[in-house]
């Protein structure tokens, strides 16, 4: 199960299941998964989640939260620029505490592989924001998950079926919730 930091989840209605990773208890939401849990251990990534799928797992909209949480278990991509922005979200929009947000995001981070921003991320960042006419954090993101290797880029808030630099694809996850 994905836990979610204490004070924001018992807003949130959720139950404790901390102790399934050995640390002391905190609240978390129940899920009703199939598929156990399982830290990243150099598999093979689904893809690149952006920041707002990251966020859903904090949501209650239990179908979207079930679907990040699907995503966030099949070890995806994520660069420094996701962690950055929700981070940025928890702290001015959820009202959560910097202890409860470093919580969320160890979890978070225990899933993902996390690639750098680099200064060939920016530049490749300027060329998709100009060609595509993106905003430029978003084509940061695009140019990470595009260096990385990616082949889908998991977003709620851009096109979903368009493909990018002839190799990523965009992919609504909550298009069918």
């Amino acid at each position: 199960m994905i836990r979610v930091p204490s004070r924001y989840a018992r807003s949130l209605d959720l139950r404790c299941c901390w102790s399934v990773f050995g640390h002391s208890a905190v609240s978390c939401r129940q899920i009703s998964s199939s598929v156990e849990m399982k830290r990243m251990t150099g598999a093979k990534s689904c893809g690149f989640i952006d920041s707002n799928v990251v966020l859903y797992l904090l949501s209650q909209d239990v179908a979207k939260a079930d679907s990040a949480e699907a995503l966030l278990k099949a070890n995806p991509v994520i660069s420094v620029q996701v962690l950055n922005e929700v981070a940025h979200v928890c702290v001015r929009k959820l009202k959560m505490s910097w202890e409860e947000i470093a919580e969320f995001l160890d979890i978070v981070r225990s899933f993902c592989k996390i690639v750098p921003l680099t200064v060939e991320v920016h530049d490749r960042a300027r060329f998709i924001a100009e060609r595509y006419h993106l905003s430029f954090y978003d084509s940061c993101i695009v140019a990470a998950a595009v260096i990385a290797g990616c082949r889908a880029l998991y977003s709620e808030d851009m096109n979903h079926g368009q493909m990018l630099e002839d190799s990523l694809v965009i992919k609504n996850p909550f298009s069918y919730v």
